[in-house]
């Protein structure tokens, strides 16, 4: 648990969610009281009812529980949260007939299913940062300053040499002075 959020519940929750409907809700009942419609299929329902009253407000009642009792069947392949965001964002869309509903929610399914998919990747990614936290980094003020000595310096290349200066590992006087103590070891050596 992290700060009060249980990620394991999460992703176990976003894992469900990612199932079709009929896993879920088989033939739109309840699992616990199979007397009952389950609880997505009715929300999924009433989204389907919206669009039914949009595109045909002079339907029968009849007529129009029947096509969301079949609505609800064809699209029970989806997961049923990603069905059910989805049927509420085709409300949104043009639609002319009543048969078109079925391929615009599938349309918009694919774009809620992406962020779902996206959401359930990045809720596992923190659980494993969570579960496998980073090496920390010691403390600046806590590592002892690591100086070069001439000899080190010398054997750095020129190129070398300037980055070392540029990023602060040794300063232009010192590499000057190890140069300088590379000639003067020099010419002791020559007399």
């Amino acid at each position: 648990m992290a700060d009060g959020v249980d990620l394991q519940k999460l992703v176990e929750r976003e894992e469900v969610a990612a199932m079709p409907l009929t896993q879920i809700e088989p033939n739109g009942r309840s699992r616990r009281d199979p007397d009952k419609f389950g609880a997505m299929s009715t929300r999924l329902g009433d989204e389907l009812a919206l669009l039914a009253t949009k595109i045909a407000p002079t339907m029968s009642e009849g007529q129009a529980d029947a096509w969301v009792k079949v609505m609800v069947a064809a699209l029970s392949d989806l997961p049923g949260r990603v069905a059910i965001e989805a049927a509420r964002q085709a409300l949104h869309r043009p639609m002319e007939f009543i048969s078109q509903v079925e391929g615009v929610v599938r349309e918009q399914a694919v774009l809620v299913a992406a962020r779902h998919h996206t959401a359930l990747s990045r809720l596992r990614s923190l659980q494993a940062a969570i579960a496998n936290p980073p090496i920390a980094l010691p403390d600046p003020s806590q590592v002892p300053e690591r100086r070069y000595s001439p000899a080190a310096i010398r054997r750095l290349s020129k190129e070398f040499r300037a980055i070392g200066v540029r990023v602060g590992a040794f300063t232009q006087d010192e590499v000057d002075r190890a140069m300088a103590e590379q000639f003067e070891d020099e010419g002791c050596a020559a007399a």
